[in-house]
């Protein structure tokens, strides 16, 4: 009984991811920002403390997942590295690439930082206390259920939604990505962000 309930509430937390995704992809050109989404965070790197404050002036690209998500983090972390291999040089100095980790009991900031660094200089990965996390994806509206998985040599694995967030230079939420999104559209959101679409 208790595992039912624990995959109907995983469930209920992807879909949700989902159906926040599939509302604001196709809004993404028509629109100056999401009001009710984000805000500052101070969270820590393998190089000490860093707030979003902190890269403003910087278009930043915000993922939540973790470095044992076997498929879904990997794949959007990826195609968001194939845009800006897609971008000139220039354009890339201006990219920040955060990952936020959903699974702060394994994530230690070394492991986020070797596991970012897969995907590209731009990539930094941040951990804090369960607190924190929970404080930041209350602010960006992400959902996430740890669930365990006892046939598995993991114990448990993170289910979560998995939106991108565009954040333009100013530290506002300017554009969300869903994980179904093509390397195109990362490209051309990016983009846009960069200048001030």
């Amino acid at each position: 009984m208790k595992n039912s309930h624990l995959a109907l509430a995983a469930f209920a937390a992807i879909a949700l991811g989902l159906l926040v995704g599939y509302l604001f992809q196709d809004k993404s050109r028509e629109v100056k920002g999401y009001p009710g989404f984000g805000g500052e965070f101070s969270l820590t790197s393998a190089e000490g403390p860093v707030a979003l404050s902190d890269l403003t002036g910087k278009v930043v690209v915000l993922y939540f997942g973790f470095t044992n998500c076997p498929d879904v983090c990997p794949i959007s972390l990826g195609k968001a590295s194939a845009a800006l291999k897609e971008m000139n040089p220039e354009q890339r100095t201006q990219v920040k690439v955060v990952l936020i980790t959903l699974d702060p009991e394994r994530d230690t900031a070394d492991i986020l930082a070797d596991y970012t660094a897969f995907f590209g200089e731009e990539f930094i990965g941040l951990t804090g206390t369960a607190e924190q996390i929970a404080d930041v994806t209350n602010r960006y509206k992400v959902v996430y259920q740890k669930v365990d998985t006892p046939e598995s040599s993991l114990e448990y694995t993170v289910d979560h939604s998995s939106n991108t967030f565009v954040i333009s230079k100013d530290g506002v939420v300017r554009f969300i990505v869903s994980n179904g999104s093509e390397t195109g559209e990362y490209r051309d959101r990016i983009l846009d962000a960069i200048n001030g679409v």
